[in-house]
C-alpha cells in the first residue's frame, strides 16, 4: 500500500503537520515506511486528532461543567485527553520517537552484539 503526502488529508491541520513530521523522520531514518506501519500511524493520527478536538472543547467549556442537576463536575473529556495522551506515548515509543525510546534503542544497540543483532544490522 503506497501512501502519498496527502494520506492524512482527512485530519485537521495540526494532525497533518505532526504526521508529516513523523513520516518524514521515519523515512529519513529507515529509508521508507513499511506497509505494516500504516495501521499504527493511522492509530497515532486518530489519537492526535481526538486529543486536539477534546482539548479545544475543554478550553471552550472549561474544566468544570454543570451536570443535569446543575452541580459542577469535571469535564468528561478530561478522561479522553488522558487516554489519548497514554496511547500517543505508547505509539511514539513503538516507533522510537520519544527520548526514552531513543535512549533505550541506543543503549541496547551498544550492548547487543549477538549473532541475531549482527544479522539484522547487515540486512539494513
Amino acid at each position: 500500500m503506497k501512501r502519498d503526502k496527502k494520506s492524512f488529508i482527512e485530519y485537521g491541520t495540526n494532525t497533518q503537520k505532526y504526521m508529516r513530521y513523523i513520516t518524514q523522520y521515519l523515512t529519513d531514518k529507515y529509508g521508507k515506511i513499511n506497509d505494516e506501519w500504516y495501521i499504527s500511524l493511522t492509530m497515532l493520527a486518530d489519537n492526535i486528532e481526538i486529543l486536539e478536538m477534546s482539548r479545544y472543547q475543554v478550553r471552550r467549556d472549561g474544566i468544570m461543567i454543570p451536570d443535569r442537576f446543575g452541580n459542577m463536575i469535571k469535564h468528561p473529556l478530561l478522561k479522553t485527553i488522558v487516554d489519548c495522551n497514554v496511547q500517543i506515548v505508547k505509539l511514539l515509543n513503538e516507533f522510537g520517537l520519544t527520548p526514552k525510546a531513543i535512549y533505550k534503542l541506543r543503549d541496547t544497540a551498544e550492548v547487543d552484539d549477538s549473532p541475531l543483532a549482527q544479522f539484522l544490522v547487515e540486512q539494513r
